[in-house]
């Protein structure tokens, strides 16, 4: 196999096992960026495929097509099956080839258990990858190169940020930060909208309104660097509006509750981690 060809961004094939929302949003996130890019994929759900000529991803008709013709793959399934396909992979997997994994709680040493002469990545994405402005972190086993992640920090650089990590510990607190963090905002977005039709206004109207005061926000926080708590206090005169919305959220224990979710889905990585664990193992 020619190196030199096989990760040659432009003219490589990365071929993703599983064609769900996260690995549809890293190649839609892609395809924002290059369109040349060859993509295929392999899933077992026929009906995920209906897309598929809008994202210019290759069908593949079975896994063993997906890994004998594609240099990079990415193993975009669930926990609760990722063990399975690696043991399907374990004998059809070239050594050369590197292996991505998006598997939540799912750690290198477990995969390495079984893929043991493989190159190994293990990365966590985000949803917003779809629109090119995702976070992705990032650790990689001993066997892979340093070409071999600047490479592939290469494609998730076109979907947005990404993280290497040193210790793959912190992929329990990422999970719970980029990857369940979108769904946490999406809930007080969804609250913000309910707010703005109960108090007449037409839905697209609702939208508009909550979009970019949120979007306005995090923009100006962005470009004037002003901390979170200063910003409250800007907005807050005293006896106004906001001060007294702000002194409710602080009463019913707002950044409380959100460190509590956060706190959740990091435990919840680490329990889905021993799990996965354990059924390798076995």
């Amino acid at each position: 196999m020619d190196l030199d060809r096989v990760y040659n961004i432009q003219m490589s094939d990365i071929g993703f096992i599983g064609l769900g929302n996260i690995s549809k949003a890293i190649i839609k996130g892609i395809r924002l960026n290059d369109k040349l890019l060859k993509i295929s994929s392999y899933d077992i759900d026929k009906k995920k495929f209906l897309d598929a000529n809008v994202l210019h991803i290759k069908k593949s008709t079975s896994l063993e097509e997906l890994v004998k013709t594609s240099k990079v793959i990415f193993c975009c399934v669930k926990p609760d099956i990722f063990p399975e396909i690696l043991f399907l992979l374990k004998p059809i997997l070239s050594s050369k080839q590197l292996f991505v994994s998006t598997a939540a709680g799912v750690k290198i040493k477990s995969i390495q258990s079984i893929l043991k002469k493989n190159k190994i990545i293990r990365i966590m994405p985000n949803l917003p990858s779809a629109v090119g402005l995702g976070v992705t972190a990032l650790k990689h086993n001993s066997k892979c190169t340093a070409k071999d992640i600047k490479n592939v920090v290469k494609i998730l650089n076109k979907i947005g940020t990404t993280i290497i990590l040193k210790d793959e510990k912190k992929f329990d607190s990422i999970t719970a930060i980029s990857g369940s963090g979108p769904a946490f905002f999406a809930l007080y977005y969804d609250a913000m909208l309910k707010f703005c039709t109960n108090s007449g206004f037409s839905k697209k109207t609702s939208e508009n309104i909550a979009s970019q005061t949120i979007k306005g926000a995090l923009e100006f926080l962005n470009i004037s660097k002003i901390m979170p708590d200063n910003f409250i206090q800007m907005v807050s005169s005293k006896g106004g509006t906001t001060e007294e919305g702000i002194k409710s959220l602080i009463k019913l224990g707002f950044k409380k509750t959100v460190n509590i979710a956060h706190k959740k889905a990091e435990r919840k990585s680490k329990l889905i981690s021993h799990k996965v664990s354990s059924i390798i193992k076995k």
